[in-house]
């Protein structure tokens, strides 16, 4: 089951840790500028807190309609993962957080991922989707390693999410 929920504090982390973010020809910070150019390492928990707080109905709307959406679409999506790693992942719980930022960063220890409220529907069901397949496969290959490997240690890479 996918889940979208609120979470503000994450948003200040994320802040800090993409404000200045140039990875793989993605300059992060750009884009948040974009988005939020008022927005400075000095005011951001205060800017995100009054974001917030302007744009409640916006981003409440933009995770009604996107769990709406996961809740139609995950039956499928599941069910594709099960045809292709031979076994159901849907018994897991993953949880997408809405966020004012266009970062959409994983989180592999807790399973969880943010998603950017101003996108599209279709982009924000792909960002979820997208996500939990890279948790399904660190699964599948964490325990695919366990067998060949006859090893457990790989399991504290991955972080006690991916049991």
């Amino acid at each position: 089951m996918i889940t979208i929920r609120q979470n503000e504090a994450l948003d200040e982390e994320m802040y800090i840790a993409f404000h200045d973010l140039f990875v793989a020809g993605v300059d992060f910070g750009e884009g948040i500028r974009e988005n939020h150019p008022g927005i400075t390492v000095i005011n951001h928990k205060k800017y995100i807190e009054d974001y917030y707080r302007v744009h409640q109905a916006e981003v409440a709307e933009m995770i009604k309609n996107t769990q709406k959406d996961l809740d139609i679409k995950s039956t499928d999506f599941f069910s594709a993962i099960k045809d292709y790693f031979g076994k159901d992942y849907g018994y897991k719980d993953y949880v997408g957080f809405a966020s004012i930022f266009n970062c959409n960063p994983r989180f592999v220890e807790s399973g969880t991922f943010q998603v950017f409220y101003l996108k599209k529907p279709a982009y924000r069901i792909e960002v979820c989707f997208h996500e939990v397949a890279h948790f399904v496969f660190l699964i599948f290959a964490k325990n695919r390693l366990r067998v060949l490997t006859g090893s457990i240690q790989i399991a504290v890479h991955y972080g006690n999410y991916l049991k």
